[in-house]
């Protein structure tokens, strides 16, 4: 019985130390992308805009979609923010994928700000921030230039 123990943990150590080499063979061939897009005016004297970071995996999907916290541009404002990392946007974007978020087409104001994206479903939006949710489209297309 106790032989029987310690081959089960042998086995199990074996296994554990497998699947960490395979999450760091997985996460060393993914690739890191960034993409900004800035108001060139400030707007009530704040710099808006979006930085983000985007992984994608070696096949090219997207890993993860995330906001440059370090950013010294923000969304229309900080409610709008915690909107977007809640509401499954990021989620809804990474199922388009490259192509299909490279389609969608983007209208801004004459300041630069987004007014409506053409293309995505209405109920992908976050309610009320149509300007915030352009910006990280208009953000991705950047980091997706030359994909």
């Amino acid at each position: 019985m106790l032989r029987n123990r310690i081959i089960g943990t042998a086995i199990m150590s074996v296994l554990a130390v497998a699947a960490m080499a395979s999450c760091t063979s997985t996460g060393s061939s993914r690739t890191t992308l960034s993409g900004s897009y800035h108001i060139d005016t400030p707007i009530n004297e704040v710099l808006r805009g979006c930085d983000l970071n985007v992984i994608l995996n070696n096949d090219k999907s997207i890993y993860t979609i995330a906001l440059d916290d370090a950013s010294e541009y923000t969304c229309p404002d900080m409610q709008v923010l915690w909107s977007i990392k809640s509401s499954g946007y990021f989620i809804n974007l990474g199922s388009l994928g490259i192509s299909g978020i490279k389609a969608l087409d983007v209208d801004c104001g004459e300041n630069g700000l987004p007014t409506k994206i053409n293309g995505m479903s209405e109920e992908w939006l976050v309610p009320m921030n149509s300007s915030a949710c352009g910006l990280v489209v208009l953000a991705l297309q950047d980091a997706f230039t030359d994909l």
